[in-house]
């Protein structure tokens, strides 16, 4: 894990990060099992999610009751509900 997550966000931040274990220290390993809801319709986004393994679909419930699915992430990738978590709204998404 400590690899890929450091990797990864040297794409996108300053490649002089200095230190890794500080840095790590702001993540917290959690494993889900399939199926499992991260984030349900009217919750508050508090997290990003750095994908080890497997995968995530994000989707909403149209007027129609059909899930639409937004973006689906996969390994060595991100995914939150960015709308809820940056605006520290309720979503309307599930992941």
């Amino acid at each position: 894990m400590k690899k890929d997550t450091i990797s990864f966000l040297k794409n996108f931040f300053d490649s002089n990060l200095s230190d890794d274990d500080k840095v790590l220290n702001c993540f917290i390993k959690r494993k889900f099992s399939k199926n499992e809801f991260l984030l349900q319709n009217q919750e508050l986004c508090s997290h990003v999610y750095f994908i080890i393994n497997g995968g995530i679909r994000t989707y909403f419930i149209n007027e129609n009751e059909q899930e639409i699915t937004q973006h689906v992430a996969f390994e060595n990738e991100i995914t939150t509900s960015f709308y809820s978590f940056i605006n520290q709204v309720p979503t309307i998404e599930f992941l």
